[in-house]
């Protein structure tokens, strides 16, 4: 499995990432992303997230993120 997740690449605006654990607890905070790059999420522990991408303070997307290892 990989321990990268990219975003589609369609999204070219600055945003803010937060993954968070499905128990609310926020696991990973990325601040000025770029569609496009890659996000290592080799640090988070086996377990269900959200994926929160932020524009202008604003929930613009969310997805879920299930990491097995």
């Amino acid at each position: 499995m990989s321990k990268e997740y990219a975003l589609p690449q369609n999204l070219k605006i600055v945003f803010d990432l937060f993954i968070q654990g499905v128990d609310s607890n926020l696991k990973a905070e990325i601040l000025k992303y770029k569609g496009g790059d890659k996000i290592d999420i080799s640090t988070l522990p086996k377990g269900d997230y959200i994926l929160l991408i932020l524009y202008k303070g604003k929930v613009i997307h969310q997805d879920r993120l299930v990491v097995s290892k």
